[in-house]
């Protein structure tokens, strides 16, 4: 009941969350960065991406993702803390935080929990510790002991009940929850200590030889945790604790997991929009600095490639030249050449060879015109670039 608690608008709420980081919002309010990140969500309103704030303050002008029109059914404010939950999902007793009924009968167990369990009773105990639970077709992420066994089953059970009637199905192995926004991870592990053990002792000369063993020792404290990447800076993991156990933070849980769904696919699409922008911008870079050198080198090829198709077409012509003068003596006084004579194939031939060699008929200018609008488009680009980074009049490569 003494939790602070902020009342703000839809509109208030989007300036205040483009105008400072929500952990700072969050310090100034006296509320949790989650609580913030719930009413956004609520409110249909788009937060910064991840590396925004630490680019505004290298100076960048960063633009703003506009605020989408409010659907019929979004709130045009609300209460940020403790009160929004309650009005997100009825609380059982008083002003505290939902919670989700959890069965204490294992015969009642959700056919996918039920099925897990019994392949669970199979499992190999690694190091008096920790059941080896194979990530096959039909298995949560789990990780505990023997004895915390039917507890972890008894939390999956409200969990997958909860979440069906969320809409929610369960995909992929291990099991992951999957969301209208997107899917999510999770596991549910035991803390445990890694020891030595004395495990037995032989006498020796008077004394003991003392033998020890590593082995796993057990808490009995249970840990959830979304295992998701993304959204980053968001709430990911509970635990035992001394007043209240992970059975009584499940209606948190799931508000979370609901929550992080949806922000963890605009996180990582910004994250995407990032390196990709990252990315142009290098190659961009890239362009600019590396443009006098292209220039230079496409210049020379070109150079070049005049100089040898120049030298190709005088060998053409020369070619044809030697055609005519064997035209002329193979008629031997007659007007024409009979059409099927070697004479004629042969003239043929070679006029064909003449014409494949020759610049000027064998499509050499019609790929020449796109490579040099290159050259072009190149030319008027170093232009723009200062002059320390542009070739000099007269410079020759070393090539």
């Amino acid at each position: 009941m003494n939790k602070p608690t902020k009342r703000i608008t839809r509109d208030e709420l989007y300036a205040a969350v483009w105008r400072t980081p929500v952990a700072e919002l969050a310090t100034a309010w006296g509320v949790s960065v989650a609580a913030i990140q719930r009413a956004c969500a609520r409110l249909n309103i788009p937060r910064p991406g991840p590396g925004h704030w630490q680019l505004v303050r290298r100076g960048w002008e960063m633009e703003h993702t506009p605020l989408p029109p409010a659907a019929s059914t979004t709130p045009t404010e609300t209460v940020i803390g403790w009160k929004w939950r309650s009005e997100a999902r009825p609380a059982d007793s008083t002003n505290g935080p939902s919670t989700v009924p959890v069965s204490e009968d294992l015969k009642t167990l959700h056919p996918l929990v039920k099925e897990f369990r019994r392949r669970l009773q199979k499992a190999r105990i690694i190091a008096h510790g920790p059941l080896e639970v194979l990530t096959e077709e039909g298995d949560f992420n789990v990780c505990v002991s023997p004895a915390r066994v039917n507890r972890t089953m008894l939390i999956l059970d409200a969990l997958v009940r909860e979440l069906e009637a969320r809409e929610c199905s369960f995909v992929s192995v291990p099991f992951t929850v999957q969301t209208k926004a997107g899917a999510v991870g999770f596991r549910i592990w035991e803390k445990m200590r890694w020891e030595k053990v004395l495990v037995r002792q032989e006498p020796c000369g008077g004394g003991f030889i003392n033998h020890w063993e590593d082995r796993y020792k057990t808490t009995g404290k249970l840990t959830f945790t979304i295992t998701e990447t993304y959204p980053r800076g968001a709430r990911k993991n509970w635990s035992d604790g001394e007043r209240h156990r992970l059975e009584e933070k499940l209606g948190d849980i799931i508000e979370q997991i609901m929550v992080n769904a949806a922000e963890g696919k605009e996180d990582a699409e910004q994250k995407a929009r990032e390196r990709e922008e990252s990315h142009r911008r290098f190659y961009e870079e890239y362009l600019r600095r590396s443009a006098p050198e292209r220039l230079e080198k496409m210049t020379k090829e070109l150079h070049d490639q005049v100089e040898e198709q120049g030298k190709t077409w005088l060998r053409a012509r020369g070619i044809r030249e030697f055609l005519s003068a064997c035209n002329q003596v193979m008629r031997r006084g007659r007007e024409e050449l009979p059409a099927n004579s070697w004479e004629s194939r042969w003239l043929a031939w070679g006029c064909n060879f003449a014409d494949h060699l020759d610049p000027l008929t064998n499509g050499y200018l019609g790929c020449l015109e796109e490579r040099f609008k290159e050259l072009e488009e190149l030319e008027a680009f170093v232009a723009t670039l200062p002059k320390e980074n542009q070739p000099q009049a007269g410079e020759v490569s070393e090539d």
